[in-house]
């Protein structure tokens, strides 16, 4: 493709961009639209595609973790009973874009423009979408504007779409060997060999823009997650997200939150890569961490983003071995969840958590989960319970309050409920003198079963006893007779 060709395509674009605009105006009322703030009261359930179920419900192992096992569009339409009985809201599913041969996971794209027929194509696509918000579940889609697949032969780009010419790529420069305290040689070298997109040129630039604007609104997506938010400048992503025109978290994977903190703003909000590396710290080292980083953590966090309300907290994904893979332990497994699906943010739990997955580095954390969709396990029940309380008692609009802190102990309240955690076995007696409660009143543990009222205490000269035996959570409401009754009722419900 020479450079006539390149302008005459830059001046077709531009044509359909005026049309497109025309149409999206015209349908705008047909489209809903959710703000960040919206996607506050959301709870996401983030799954890999290909590895979450098969169309025709095949559960046989996969023998290659390195490339498609099968998962596609149709079998999460066939399984969204599973997430949505867990509670969740909104999934968040992989780049849907064709890729290159092995590409299952999404990341490695062959052309932009098509839909993956190995997950359903555009059809598949749409159905899932529909599926989706006919239940009220709100769907986030991963994209990548970073760089495209890798190449058959270095120097050839004729096999990829649109991005064809050498002159639509930065100069091959390995990022390993770059200098990451050096942004503008992270934003133009090669990620793992990955053509690196040069989005200062005017070709790359208004198609990647066009690109996604039509993504979004072909397929009424409600958000996206935007890979490797570092690797580009920071003018670009702030136009890629007023064209998406949904809310948009990128990942940054870093643990300098003041860092990862510079891309609120350009985007709506950025992946808690601190909280996460923050919560391994405190939870996988157990009495050799310390739940103070937590404190550090969120001290540091109120001081430079923008908004933490939005921000997307996560304990496992796709692209760090599991929590279970790096500490055996399923008890401090589930207190780090409490934590991050009550803890200011928006929670994305990784697909496998319910069933206790524990796969190690990249592919051997992403494995299929239909030889495991099982409900029923504690997991499974456990976080059926936090996510129905987080949504029924609307935490995600009352403000949190941090009360307690030691080595061991983590305690905040939101509103009247308090919740404690600890990354230790050994039993814990805390005298708790700051708190949201008036003296003689009784609270007890939301997280007992419904008649378990021995696991109350009450409010005495202040105070009163926190006690938490083998790294239990605890979340303490007041104790009055229509709430217990509504949680009776939610249980007889079954919405737990």
């Amino acid at each position: 493709m020479n450079s006539k060709v390149n302008k005459f395509y830059l001046i077709l674009i531009s044509v359909m961009e005026k049309l497109t605009f025309l149409t999206l105006s015209i349908l705008a009322g047909l489209t809903l639209s959710h703000t960040p703030e919206e996607w506050r009261s959301r709870t996401i359930y983030q799954l890999l595609t290909d590895r979450f179920a098969r169309s025709n419900g095949d559960i046989t192992p996969c023998g290659n973790f390195s490339d498609y096992c099968g998962g596609t569009f149709q079998g999460i339409i066939n399984n969204l009973d599973y997430i949505q009985h867990m509670g969740f809201d909104a999934i968040w599913i992989s780049p849907v874009v064709l890729n290159i041969p092995h590409g299952y996971h999404g990341y490695w794209a062959k052309n932009l423009f098509e839909i993956s027929p190995e997950f359903g194509g555009p059809k598949g696509l749409k159905a899932l979408v529909e599926a989706c918000h006919k239940r009220d579940i709100w769907i986030m889609v991963d994209v990548v504007a970073n760089h495209m697949g890798s190449l058959k032969v270095p120097g050839d780009f004729s096999h990829m779409f649109p991005f064809n010419m050498a002159s639509h790529y930065h100069t091959n420069v390995d990022c390993f060997d770059v200098n990451p305290y050096n942004q503008t040689q992270m934003e133009t070298c090669w990620l793992y060999q990955l053509p690196d997109l040069n989005q200062g040129s005017p070709f790359v630039h208004t198609i990647l823009l066009t690109w996604i604007q039509e993504l979004v609104h072909t397929y009424n997506i409600d958000g996206l997650r935007v890979d490797t938010a570092p690797y580009v400048p920071k003018h670009f992503w702030r136009k890629f997200s007023e064209k998406a025109g949904v809310y948009t978290i990128g990942e940054v994977a870093n643990s300098n939150t003041t860092y990862v903190a510079e891309y609120q703003g350009p985007l709506d909000a950025v992946l808690n890569y601190p909280l996460f590396f923050t919560l391994r710290e405190a939870f996988v080292k157990g009495n050799n961490g310390s739940m103070r980083a937590i404190q550090e953590q969120l001290k540091v966090s109120k001081e430079v983003y923008n908004d933490t309300s939005i921000l997307g907290n996560f304990v496992d994904n796709h692209d760090n071995p599991r929590f279970l893979n790096v500490s055996s332990d399923p008890i401090a497994f589930r207190s780090a969840l409490a934590l991050s699906l009550t803890f200011e943010g928006i929670p994305i739990v990784y697909y496998g958590t319910e069933q206790l997955f524990h796969g190690g580095n990249d592919p051997y954390n992403r494995e299929p989960l239909w030889t495991a969709m099982q409900e029923g396990n504690e997991t499974f029940g456990f976080l059926k319970k936090i996510i129905s309380f987080r949504k029924s008692l609307g935490l995600y609009d009352l403000a949190q309050i941090e009360r307690y802190v030691d080595d061991q102990v983590y305690s905040f309240s939101r509103g009247d409920y308090f919740f404690a955690f600890t990354n230790s076995k050994e039993e814990q007696n805390k005298e708790i003198r700051d708190h949201p409660f008036a003296e003689n009143t009784v609270i007890c543990n939301i997280l007992a079963e419904v008649e378990a009222v021995d696991d109350c205490v009450v409010v005495k000269n202040g105070g009163f006893n926190l006690k938490m035996v083998n790294g239990e959570v605890k979340i303490y409401s007041i104790k009055k007779t229509a709430f217990w009754e509504r949680l009776k009722r939610l249980f007889e419900e079954k919405s737990f």
